[in-house]
């Protein structure tokens, strides 16, 4: 009866570390969205408001990383923590593209890009075909 109780303890704990990874993960996609959205917002209406909202997403995202950071010790897989640490970095590189974007247009630049718009799209495959 002890083993069989142990056991279903067990299986808990799995379901729940399984849990915390799906939400973490599921986090970060939503939270990446949203950065992105806000930037381009500001970019394109000059709207300080969507500024102080990339802003506050920003140190969101940072929390949904310190968070995800952690999985490891909730029973992730190295496979899963490797693709997470690969999605992570791969936000960090958009948030210093968003970033050079937001500077450049309070500098006054006329053109600021984000990836994934248009205008940066047009460039990107202007060379090609």
């Amino acid at each position: 009866m002890l083993l069989a109780s142990n056991a279903q303890d067990r299986e808990r704990a799995v379901v729940e570390q399984r849990y915390q990874l799906d939400k973490a993960t599921s986090r970060l996609g939503s939270e990446i969205y949203a950065l992105s959205h806000h930037a381009r917002q500001y970019l394109n209406t000059g709207d300080p408001t969507y500024l102080v909202i990339y802003r506050r997403d920003v140190a969101a995202l940072r929390s949904v990383e310190e968070r995800i950071r952690h999985l490891g010790d909730a029973g992730a897989s190295t496979e899963e923590l490797n693709t997470l640490q690969e999605a992570v970095r791969w936000a960090d590189t958009l948030h210093d593209e968003q970033r050079t974007a937001l500077e450049a247009y309070q500098r006054g630049d006329q053109a600021p890009r984000l990836p994934g718009t248009a205008t940066h799209q047009s460039e990107g495959s202007s060379g090609g075909a």
